[in-house]
């Protein structure tokens, strides 16, 4: 499957780089305007249909980061970042046109304003990562 292709290219990045973070889990689609359960949307599971998918494409995507900061109490564990990401399409570009924190796992000295660091700090890189990867895919 795509997305188990593209975490296999992302996670192994990050361990020669030495960043602490992993990709966990990733959804690629396309928008629906309707209502409709959200099972019965249909992943772009294959390259071919990530060149057909235009003008817009989604993406959740699921981050481990290791904590290992001596200001957390719960020094060297890690936690789950969920994002969705929302693309638009132009040939084979991708620009991230909006994204919102879906959960995070927060810790007792934590706040909002902590997480949205995070997210400029890890997320954001990866989410350019991401879109690069992506872009390679739709070029071959």
């Amino acid at each position: 499957m795509l997305k188990d292709q593209i975490i296999s290219f992302m996670n192994p990045i990050f361990a020669q780089i030495k960043i602490d973070v992993k990709v966990t889990d990733l959804f690629l689609f396309r928008p629906v305007f309707h209502e409709l359960p959200f099972e019965d949307l249909e992943p772009i599971n294959d390259v071919t249909r990530l060149k057909a998918c235009s003008p817009t494409l989604c993406i959740e995507i699921d981050i481990e980061e290791k904590i290992t900061t001596k200001k957390q109490p719960l020094a060297d564990k890690s936690r789950t970042l969920s994002y969705h990401i929302e693309c638009k399409k132009d040939g084979n570009k991708f620009d991230i046109s909006t994204y919102w924190c879906k959960g995070a796992d927060y810790y007792p000295d934590e706040k909002p304003a902590d997480i949205d660091q995070i997210t400029k700090e890890v997320a954001e890189p990866i989410f350019d990562l991401l879109l690069k990867i992506l872009e390679l895919f739709t070029k071959g």
